[in-house]
C-alpha cells in the first residue's frame, strides 16, 4: 500500500514538472508570437515612412525580422538603445547617431563605472582631492570607452528626409 502511494505521488510529482515545463514554453512561444506580430506592424509602418537598411543589400523586412527575432529569442530582459542623427551628409548623420547611442550607453553605465572606478581609487593611496578627482575623471572615460569600444550595432536605419537630410538610426539590445 505505502509501495502504491510513493509511487502515485511520484507519478504526479513528473505529471506536475511537466506540465510546467509546458506552461513555461507556451509563454515563450507566446512572447515570440507577440513580438514577430509587433514586427511585422512596425515593418509596415517603416517601410511607409521611407526607412531602408543602411549600407546593406537587405530588405527592411528581413532586418527587422531579424533585430525582433534577437529579441524574443532572449533569455533575459533586454533594453533597447536608439542613438539618433541627422544632417545634409549621410557619413555625418551616421557620425551623430553613433556618437549621440554612445553618449545614451555612457549614462546608462555610469553607475556602473562610477562605482568600480570610486573603489579603485580608494584602494589606491591619493594625497590629494584634486589628484583623486583628475584620477577618477580618466579611469572613468577608459572604463566607459573600453566597454563602448565594444559596442555592435543590431540594426542601422536610415531613410532621405523631405528637406533633404538623412536620418540615421542605430538600434543596439543591451541585456540587462
Amino acid at each position: 500500500m505505502i509501495k502504491r502511494i510513493s509511487c502515485l505521488i511520484s507519478i504526479l510529482l513528473l505529471l506536475g514538472a511537466a506540465l510546467a515545463g509546458s506552461s513555461s514554453t507556451c509563454l515563450a512561444g507566446n512572447k515570440k508570437k507577440d513580438v514577430m506580430k509587433e514586427c511585422k506592424k512596425i515593418c509596415k509602418q517603416m517601410q511607409t515612412e521611407g526607412w531602408q537598411v543602411y549600407g546593406k543589400a537587405e530588405s527592411l523586412e528581413d532586418a527587422l525580422t531579424s533585430y525582433y527575432q534577437q529579441i524574443a529569442d532572449s533569455k533575459e530582459d533586454v533594453e533597447t538603445l536608439i542613438g539618433r542623427g541627422e544632417a545634409k551628409d549621410a557619413k555625418i548623420a551616421m557620425s551623430k547617431a553613433q556618437h549621440n547611442l554612445k553618449a545614451q550607453y555612457a549614462s546608462m553605465l555610469k553607475s556602473n563605472v562610477s562605482g568600480d572606478v570610486n573603489l579603485k581609487i580608494d584602494t589606491e593611496e591619493s594625497g590629494s582631492e584634486a589628484k583623486s578627482n583628475v584620477d577618477f575623471d580618466s579611469t572613468f572615460e577608459q572604463n566607459v570607452n573600453q566597454r563602448i569600444g565594444k559596442l555592435k550595432p543590431n540594426l542601422i536605419l536610415s531613410r532621405q528626409k523631405a528637406d533633404g537630410k538623412t536620418e540615421v538610426n542605430i538600434y543596439l539590445i543591451i541585456k540587462q
